[in-house]
């Protein structure tokens, strides 16, 4: 855990109004910890409540926080707040599916980054209709719903609008140039 602690340390360093996005993706325990390997370290598990300590000792306020592992959704209690969107892979009592060393991405990694990101300028939209992909997949594929689940803080569902508003503005605002030329 030292590692993920120096890590977090450095993150003190981002500016008051940064939004920090983190993503992991892992092996989630039906104790709701996330498997962390790396061998030859000796590396601790992570658990919600030590993921939550490790953000608030770093003073990161504004988070963006992404789990894709089996039964993640037991890390959205203790990192819920006013200024957290947590976003998870399957519910607290469900597994979730895609992942292999074959994968690029688990499902849930694939429909929020590779198809809904892509196009999508908006975080929250994005993880909104991945959640109502995955959901149609799984019914496709005949495999048990890993019901994703949301948690979006009314402050930073306010400032991640405001983001997407401005990336809309440049991104249409650079089409637009090409378009001129």
């Amino acid at each position: 855990m030292i590692i993920v602690q120096e890590g977090f340390k450095a993150c003190r360093q981002i500016a008051v109004e940064d939004v920090l996005v983190l993503y992991l993706t892992s092996h989630g325990s039906e104790d709701h910890e996330l498997s962390v390997n790396f061998w030859p370290l000796a590396l601790n598990d992570i658990t919600p409540e030590k993921l939550r300590t490790l953000l608030d000792d770093a003073k990161i306020k504004w988070r963006v926080i992404i789990v894709s592992a089996c039964y993640s959704g037991g890390f959205i209690k203790a990192l819920a707040n006013d200024n957290t969107l947590v976003a998870t892979a399957a519910a607290a009592d469900k597994t979730s599916f895609g992942c292999g060393t074959k994968s690029t991405f688990t499902y849930f990694g694939e429909a929020v980054f590779k198809d809904q990101l892509a196009h999508e300028f908006s975080l929250v939209s994005a993880v909104q209709q991945a959640r109502i992909a995955i959901g149609l997949r799984e019914k496709r594929e005949n495999i048990e719903a890993s019901s994703p689940q949301l948690s979006i803080g009314p402050s930073i569902k306010t400032k991640l609008d405001h983001l997407s508003g401005e990336i809309r503005l440049r991104h249409c605002g650079t089409d637009d140039k090409k378009r001129s030329r």
